[in-house]
């Protein structure tokens, strides 16, 4: 396949230099140009066939060792590819699919994916299929699309775990360890990368290529996760140990990755010198590489640590840094959040209100970008990858207690009733959510000021001797109410019909009266209702009113709790306040 990309390259070239020959000067530079073409072919041609006969092994190398040149690594990897293919070898073409898929973070590298699992439906073996799932979910978390890359890793797992193969096992264990630190479970992602480091310490050597990159991870994984729970000595000394070993073949990538890392730590010893030392170096690097996740780091933190030591010039620059890098990505790690924090702080103390609200925005749409990739994490992973695990566990126990003839029917009961009503809560809070997110969407299609004019409109139609008193007092009244619904005064607190029929210069009994009728509704319901309709319209219109709490919006509309406003939103909405914020913010 690359050889006819050659191919065609020189035959289009070929085309338009014919184009230009019109004289016998131009045929003979057209004759030296073309016999050049050909031989640069021929050098090509002979240059890959000689790579094809080597070794994968010798050709992985040359791959990771020509990253991040990517004609270079696109001309290893489909070597490895048509190596595979010629010699019929399934276990290595998957690889070369997935060299080749890393060379790309869009559908290509998807389509490289796709290809191992078609192939490997097509086979007995379920380990090709599960290499497949795993690949599609490293290429979708590249992405940064982690619900689509942990659907397709708890695929892999329950394949990999089906053929019991120890290396895709490990593999998904690394991939599930760093979801567990995006959502927080660090403990979790430690005891994680534990096992995998030690699996992999008992594989690798110096001589061992192809096993490197996965052993040098598993480290740097665990001084990471030692560093999030605090363990920065231990961190220190894991970093200590990658960047020797990454030096054994000078492996470009990972020394920068330690050095970085280690700067990162000492920022939690407070070393801020060594901290900006660490990652300016680094910094290099992974700008040429376009390692884009690191770099929201390496500017995050240098950001920080120019501002303990009261640069703020450079710290303000390197933190803005961090916000380009997420318009273009869409995604940041939580544990950067705060670096949109000190620019709000920073530009709030320089009295600068446009940067000031600028940046709060920035946060509101990060934080909605966090809540909704890692609340679904967090579910999920609890949810599938964990219980999965449990689930070998409680098989295991009751095969046991099979063999030993102690299995009791009671327990059985009890897990089938304890799954049913798990099942039957699953299905009551999925309807639940649909009929919310339906009373959602009429809510917002509704247009609550134009039903307000024609509720009015409609007052003129009833009879107003049918109430018992005077027209004149009716029509006086009514007025009165439109004059008080237009003006919001229904959002002060402490509103009764005593007070308001004394506002009115009339009686109570009077006023409750034209609004039973008129309104066909109680004082508490008519004033509660329109406290609700103002509230749903303003959050539609207004976002920093819906990072309002609960109670802040209740005391704003002149409610007394935040209880009895959740109620009253329910009763007129069928949703609750929380859910309908919620909703907005998607």
């Amino acid at each position: 396949m690359f050889y006819i990309y050659i191919r065609l390259s020189i035959i289009v070239l070929n085309f338009f230099l014919k184009k230009m020959v019109k004289s016998s000067i131009f045929k003979i530079l057209f004759f030296l140009a073309t016999m050049l073409l050909v031989s640069q072919e021929q050098k090509i041609l002979d240059d890959f066939n000689s790579i094809v006969n080597k070794d994968f092994t010798f050709i992985k190398r040359k791959y990771f060792e020509s990253k991040p040149d990517s004609i270079l690594s696109k001309f290893y990897a489909n070597a490895y590819i048509s190596k595979s293919k010629i010699e019929l070898n399934y276990d290595e073409l998957a690889k070369g699919y997935e060299l080749m898929s890393y060379l790309y973070k869009n559908k290509i590298g998807l389509q490289y994916a796709d290809s191992i699992i078609e192939m490997a439906e097509k086979l007995p073996r379920k380990d090709y299929l599960a290499t497949g799932y795993l690949i599609k979910g490293n290429q979708f978390y590249l992405q940064r699309n982690f619900i689509a890359s942990l659907d397709n890793y708890l695929k892999s797992h329950q394949l990999a775990k089906k053929a019991n193969n120890q290396e895709l096992i490990h593999s998904i264990n690394h991939v599930m360890g760093l979801l567990k630190i995006r959502a927080g479970n660090y403990d979790q992602a430690l005891e994680l990368f534990i096992e995998n480091y030690k699996y992999y310490s008992k594989l690798y050597s110096k001589e061992n290529y192809d096993l490197e990159p996965y052993y040098l991870s598993s480290i740097f994984a665990l001084s990471d996760a030692y560093r999030r729970v605090k363990k920065i000595d231990s961190t220190s000394f894991f970093n200590r140990i990658g960047f020797v070993k990454s030096s054994y073949n000078n492996n470009l990538k990972y020394k920068n990755i330690f050095t970085f890392n280690e700067g990162i730590n000492q920022y939690a010893k407070k070393n801020y010198t060594a901290t900006i030392d660490s990652l300016s170096k680094a910094l290099p690097y992974l700008i040429k590489t376009n390692n884009k996740p690191h770099l929201e780091y390496v500017n995050s933190f240098l950001g920080k640590a120019y501002y303990k030591i009261g640069n703020e010039d450079i710290a303000i620059y390197h933190l803005k840094q961090v916000d380009e890098i997420f318009n273009t990505t869409n995604d940041l790690h939580p544990e950067l959040r705060d670096s949109y924090e000190i620019l709000i702080s920073h530009f709030k103390k320089k009295g600068n209100k446009e940067k000031q609200l600028l940046y709060i925005e920035k946060l509101l749409k990060v934080d909605s970008v966090l809540l909704k990739n890692y609340k679904y994490l967090w579910g999920e992973i609890n949810k599938n990858y964990d219980t999965s695990n449990l689930i070998d566990e409680k098989e295991l126990i009751i095969k046991n207690l099979k063999n030993e003839n102690n299995l009791s029917s009671r327990l059985i009961l009890i897990l089938t009733l304890l799954s049913l009503t798990a099942i039957i809560f699953w299905v009551l809070n999925s309807r639940k959510k649909k009929i919310y997110k339906q009373r959602f969407k009429e809510l917002i299609s509704s247009n609550i000021n134009q039903n307000k004019e024609n509720k009015q409109d409609n007052l003129i139609a009833i009879d107003p001797k049918s109430i018992g008193f005077s027209d004149e007092i009716v029509n006086n009244l009514l007025k009165s109410l439109a004059d008080f619904e237009k003006s919001n005064d229904f959002t002060k607190s402490n509103i009764t019909i005593s007070r308001l029929a004394e506002k009115f210069n009339t009686n109570s009994r009077y006023l409750s009266k034209v609004i039973n009728m008129y309104k066909k509704k109680n004082f508490n319901n008519y004033i509660n209702d329109l406290r609700i309709n103002f509230v749903i319209e303003r959050l539609k219109n207004d976002k920093l009113f819906r990072n309002y709490t609960i109670k802040a919006i209740s005391d704003e509309v002149g409610f007394g709790k935040a209880e009895s406003f959740s109620k009253a939103f329910y009763k007129k909405t069928g949703i609750y306040p929380s859910f309908f914020i919620k909703q907005l913010n998607k």
